[in-house]
């Protein structure tokens, strides 16, 4: 555990990072942690997708890159962003951060719009809409959101 600098989201992760062995030869990825549906699969299937862009193989054969981020299920937030070993990011989270990851040089990971690595929660609008998805069997929440839906 790091202590928080106190300085907002992005000196946050910036700290978090900086505690990452340099030496490591791995890519390195942020999360965000308001993604209450991401289960593990979905993740690897994420961490794949971003694989493809560096290796410019797959969809992404024409489009390499050595960062990418994954938009939000609106399309203006980012929750996910990883960069290739070696590569440092350039965070840009904070409003519209998925147009300024973009400008950044991240390359949008082509996922559908309802894949659960897009679904964070900013609202509890947002929260009912997955507790909905997840009573129709759309989706899967954890059981501490679960809890945390029934204590409302």
């Amino acid at each position: 555990m790091i202590d928080d600098p106190g300085a907002g989201l992005v000196a946050a992760i910036e700290a978090g990072l900086a505690e990452v062995d340099p030496a490591l030869a791995t890519a390195r990825a942020v999360l965000l942690g308001d993604v209450p549906a991401l289960g593990a699969d979905d993740l690897d299937a994420t961490i794949d997708t971003a694989l493809q862009v560096f290796a410019g193989t797959g969809e992404y054969r024409d489009s390499a890159a050595a960062r990418a981020f994954v938009p939000d299920s609106l399309g203006s937030g980012t929750t996910f962003v990883i960069a290739a070993p070696g590569v440092p990011h350039d965070l840009r989270f904070g409003p519209n951060s998925s147009t300024r990851h973009r400008a950044a040089g991240y390359r949008e990971l082509a996922l559908s719009t309802s894949a659960a690595v897009r679904r964070d929660v900013d609202t509890l609008d947002e929260l009912l809409q997955l507790q909905r998805l997840h009573d129709l069997g759309a989706l899967t929440l954890g059981h501490r959101t679960r809890a945390a839906l029934d204590a409302l």
